[in-house]
């Protein structure tokens, strides 16, 4: 049998993946705010960045109709947004249309969901943030996570 580990080593793996999805984050905000202002404004409300990985750009449409609009914008996009950083490795925009949900029984579109954060969950980030063991950047975003739990259950 193996002794018991600290927990921080557990820990140090995963703040170093915690960092990178940040980091991967902050690109893809930077790239949706960038193609928000390429885009004509009518057209900017329906289209967002879904993921950029290996040179390949995943823009999503609310709709098919949005979409094939979007098709025709993708060339000049592509020349636009390969002066942005952290998009020097562009090679291609892919279009897809944003998956639309529909309830068994009745067939129709569910309400709009939003994902709740447990008050158990927001503890445990708490915890982790006021550990000492993280980036200071880290640990404010972890103790913001659990506040908006906390503003969550608090109506």
């Amino acid at each position: 049998m193996s002794s018991p580990r600290p927990i921080s080593s557990h820990i140090g793996k995963t703040v170093g993946h915690l960092a990178n999805l940040g980091k991967q984050c902050r690109l893809l905000q930077q790239i949706d705010h960038q193609l928000g202002q390429l885009l004509p404004p009518t057209m900017a409300v329906h289209i967002q960045v879904a993921n950029f990985r290996e040179g390949c750009l995943v823009l999503q449409a609310d709709s098919s109709a949005w979409q094939a609009r979007l098709r025709f914008q993708v060339p000049q996009l592509q020349q636009q947004l390969a002066d942005c950083p952290g998009l020097g490795s562009l090679q291609t925009i892919k279009t897809t249309t944003r998956p639309q949900e529909r309830t068994a029984q009745t067939n129709t579109l569910p309400a709009t969901t939003q994902r709740r954060l447990s008050r158990e969950t927001a503890d445990i980030l708490r915890s982790l943030a006021q550990g000492g063991h993280l980036d200071p950047r880290l640990n404010k975003l972890l103790e913001h996570i659990a506040e908006l739990a906390d503003d969550e259950h608090s109506c």
